[in-house]
């Protein structure tokens, strides 16, 4: 009889695979992320969270945000990268400040006004409003519709590690 083995595709997929492996109970990694009870639960359900959140359970967890993002299929089997530099755990306000200049940048260098931007995002409403004017974070899903339509790495555009994308 062969086995099947289903490959961990989503988010909430590789932050179980990260806390199974590293063997750290959900209200541990709640406190040291400074998130709300159950919080993780939900997520690891399949909720969709907020940037800043993402940011902080990568950093309770040490692990590498890029490797959590990421929607590449992975083998249950893979061994999880622990990351060596700990990525600086943000707050939602940090996140909103910050990524708006990014997001400016990014689409002002792909020559797209904000309602191009949004269209590509598949996004209704001012998109470049409400991000580009540092009052709001988007949540992982925006982020990643955001990344994809300004061609951008999802990572670089919510916490701004690694090499802005057009050098």
């Amino acid at each position: 009889m062969t086995t099947t083995v289903i490959p961990i595709t989503t988010f909430a997929q590789r932050v179980r695979h990260a806390r199974l492996a590293r063997a750290m109970q959900l209200q541990v990694i709640e406190q040291r992320a400074g998130i709300g009870k159950g919080a993780l639960h939900q997520l690891e359900l399949g909720a969709d969270q907020h940037c800043a959140t993402v940011l902080r359970i990568a950093a309770a967890m040490d692990v590498d945000p890029r490797w959590l993002v990421d929607e590449a299929p992975i083998d249950p089997q893979a061994r999880v990268p622990w990351c060596e530099v700990l990525p600086t755990a943000r707050t939602y306000a940090d996140v909103a400040r910050d990524i708006g200049p990014r997001i400016r940048a990014a689409r002002r260098w792909r020559g797209m006004t904000c309602a191009e931007l949004a269209r590509r995002a598949k996004y209704l409403g001012n998109i470049a409003g409400q991000y580009e004017s540092g009052r709001h974070a988007p949540r992982l899903g925006t982020a990643r519709r955001l990344a994809d339509a300004l061609d951008v790495d999802v990572v670089w555009l919510i916490s701004g590690e690694g090499p802005d994308p057009w050098d």
